[in-house]
């Protein structure tokens, strides 16, 4: 991997073949372009003649033509009017006659009037039909010629196209072969770092056993400490015990170290009425009834749960912590009793360990 002979070099040499790839179309379209550029169209030499006016007085059958219109008025005057004037005159004995002369000159003059006009007619509707057609002739030469440029720029154009063609796709081959090189460099680049990560796999076993063994040792710490704090505390158990029972009598709370907030107060029974001398035993008010805002906040370590609340009534707002007598009475029924209306928890029947708060 590092030094690329896992590399297949055959799509590097199919990359390296299209930078000089040739359009096989090129060589035709630039053949046309030459025939387009280079020759005028066959047809513009077939009007030229028409366009220069060479048949505007050289149409071959234009004699015929003429001599074909005037021989039916030739024909009449020389078989029907002249033969006519001669036997009118000659019926009157006035053939020589200067009137017969001069009817004579007048017919032929109209005879030849009429043959003139017919041919000049003739002649000039040749000429205009001729003229129409040098006319379009031209406008034809023009559009051929017009039409052969367009094609000569299309041949051009296309020729360009393919041409730009060719050498983008030639361009895209060598971006293709230089991308490649990169690529097979930069993995080339990471086998070289992978080479130095695979080295420092050889030590990680190590470190790792390393690691097993000082959590091993630091458990072994733990599991010491632990016995000897169970020790110290079975020791001085029944002393704490004998500590919290004081505390207690005293007003105080179960665990002073870890709350300063009284387990209950003895000045609220004024509020509830007065109790006599059995609430100096059961002087713990820990009737639910009797609170609110309670909030669970841990277990004295023989399984009563402790609870933060305030009395309902309070003016002080004073927060207290201790059991509940409802929770209390269903495993020690004989520390609860019922005063008044409210269970109290006698304190000396429920103290045993001291509480804890979570």
């Amino acid at each position: 991997m590092t030094t690329g002979a896992a590399f297949d070099p055959t799509g590097a040499n199919t990359l390296k073949a299209g930078t000089g790839y040739t359009n096989s179309g090129i060589a035709a379209t630039q053949s046309l372009s030459d025939v387009l550029s280079g020759n005028a169209n066959p047809a513009t030499a077939m009007l030229q003649g028409t366009a220069n006016g060479d048949y505007l007085n050289s149409n071959p059958y234009l004699q015929q033509a003429i001599s074909n219109a005037n021989q039916p008025l030739i024909d009449d005057y020389m078989q029907k009017v002249a033969p006519g004037i001669d036997s009118q005159f000659a019926a009157g004995g006035r053939n020589g006659s200067g009137a017969f002369a001069a009817t004579r000159n007048s017919s032929d003059k109209t005879f030849t009037d009429a043959i003139a006009k017919q041919t000049a007619d003739i002649m000039n509707t040749n000429y205009a039909n001729e003229r129409q057609n040098q006319i379009g002739a031209q406008n034809s030469i023009g559009s051929l010629y017009n039409a052969n440029a367009q094609n000569a720029l299309a041949a051009a154009g296309q020729l360009g196209s393919q041409n730009q063609a060719q050498q983008d796709s030639r361009n895209a081959a060598a971006s293709s072969l230089m991308s490649g090189q990169n690529a097979q460099a930069n993995t080339q680049l990471q086998g070289a770092g992978m080479a130095g990560d695979q080295r420092a796999l050889d030590y990680m076993d190590a470190d790792k056993l390393a690691g097993v063994g000082a959590q091993k040792d630091a458990y072994k710490d733990l599991q010491l400490q632990a016995d000897i704090d169970r020790w110290n505390y079975d020791q001085n158990k029944d002393i704490n015990a004998a500590s919290q029972f004081a505390n207690v009598l005293n007003g105080g709370g179960y665990n002073t170290q870890t709350t300063t907030k009284p387990v209950y107060s003895n000045g609220l029974s004024t509020g509830l009425g007065a109790l006599g001398s059995i609430a100096s035993i059961f002087g713990m008010l820990c009737d639910i009834r009797a609170k609110e805002n309670i909030r669970f906040v841990g277990y004295m370590l023989n399984g009563t749960r402790v609870y933060e609340f305030t009395y309902k009534n309070d003016p002080s707002g004073q927060v207290y912590e201790g059991p509940m007598a409802q929770e209390v009475e269903i495993t020690r029924p004989h520390a609860v009793r019922e005063i008044d209306g409210f269970k109290r928890i006698d304190h000396r029947a429920l103290i045993g360990e001291p509480a804890y708060v979570q």
